[in-house]
């Protein structure tokens, strides 16, 4: 005869949450994560087969973008980690004075040093692009296994990710500080874990990845600080004990500390460079400039009219994929709502002051998308 015995939890937050007429809480299993890695690793080999015949004669990306001073920075990075170069003042460049300089990503870069003194820089460049995607799918199904306890989700989130229009666009441009993004859902995954789980050690994770997320792109802190503002907020939502308040106290501080540090280390630095003040017609035509064109993200007219460079790779997104998101975004509401509002505002805020905007969506919804885009406008201008 068989006696089933059931296994009480050990940690302290398992304790404080069990109730004997629940089910003790359930231990991750290291399998699913280790097949999770396995299939984004496949998913990654899949979206970048073309280069792999070609690994150490080709580089990803086109010839007339940021594909070579992509692959420059990171060897340079790779080069000033050798004395007396340091990752910040070289005098590889503007020799013999020297330059004090920021190289994006650079966090990710000094990752990728080893790389680069193994095989190469072609080789190197390579495999960060495709290391760059798998973490990004891998970091960003953690992060939806931490909020829903699910690897399978995770795994479907990150998926997605690695075949993202939008990211094979920046591959294509040859822009690693917009691959480099596999740092973001660890710190909003840490920091969701040193709130949910009051836990000064996440949170302790959580400020420093923050300031490591800012050094590899100043664009990353602006995006993870705008999703935060969303989807932290639902971290509070749960029953707390009196010592378990005490926790999150040390939590959110030890948090807003070490990021105010970074933030400060940060300040400091960037003080060094000698960045040039642009005038209030400077920054308008910036945000002309650099707005996202609705053209390469919808197909209404993709194949006969000039797309602004004719070095861009295809950016489409097909409807199919807008229809997907919306039904998941319908099944996982409410929990899903933070984060459709975080990105619709990223979506906003990309647009610009690109003035044909009204005149683009009009030709995919009509007068209204005339209104739509007039109104992005006006909030864009103003903010």
């Amino acid at each position: 005869m068989t006696v089933q015995t059931e296994t009480l939890p050990t940690s302290p937050d398992q304790q404080a949450e069990f109730r004997p007429s629940q089910k003790a809480p359930e231990r991750d299993n290291p399998w699913e994560a280790f097949v999770t890695a396995v299939v984004l690793a496949i998913c990654v080999y899949w979206v970048l087969i073309p280069i792999w015949p070609h690994l150490d004669s080709r580089i990803l990306g086109d010839p007339e973008t940021d594909a070579i001073r992509g692959m420059w920075g990171f060897d340079h990075i790779r080069r000033s980690l050798l004395p007396p170069q340091t990752p910040l003042w070289s005098d590889l460049v503007n020799f013999p004075a020297g330059a004090i300089f920021l190289t994006l990503p650079w966090t990710t870069g000094i990752f990728m040093a080893p790389l680069g003194a193994l095989f190469g820089p072609f080789v190197a460049w390579n495999l960060s692009i495709a290391f760059m995607l798998w973490a990004l799918g891998m970091s960003s199904a953690w992060m939806i296994k931490t909020l829903t306890k699910s690897w399978a989700a995770g795994l479907m989130l990150g998926s997605f990710i690695t075949a993202q229009p939008l990211l094979l666009h920046s591959v294509g441009d040859g822009t690693a500080e917009h691959i480099a993004l596999w740092t973001m859902p660890i710190f909003l995954g840490s920091a969701w874990k040193a709130i949910h789980e009051h836990s000064p050690k996440w949170a302790l994770l959580a400020g420093v990845v923050a300031f490591f997320l800012a050094m590899d792109s100043p664009y990353h802190a602006i995006y993870s600080a705008v999703s935060a503002v969303f989807v932290l907020p639902w971290a509070f939502i749960r029953r707390w004990s009196p010592n378990q308040r005490i926790e999150l106290f040390w939590s959110l501080g030890t948090l807003i500390v070490v990021s105010l540090l970074g933030a400060l280390i940060l300040f400091v630095l960037y003080q060094a460079f000698p960045i040039k003040m642009a005038s209030g017609a400077d920054k308008v035509a910036l945000l002309k400039m650099n707005a996202a064109d609705a053209r390469n993200w919808w197909q209404h007219d993709f194949t006969d009219v000039f797309v602004r460079d004719s070095s861009l790779a295809p950016t489409t997104i097909p409807s199919i994929l807008i229809w997907i998101s919306v039904v998941l975004i319908t099944i996982g509401a409410p929990r899903s709502l933070p984060w459709f509002f975080a990105g619709m505002l990223m979506l906003i805020l990309s647009m610009g002051l690109n003035g044909r905007l009204p005149i683009h969506l009009k030709q995919w919804l009509g007068g209204t998308g005339v209104f739509l885009g007039e109104t992005i406008l006006y909030l864009n201008n103003r903010l």
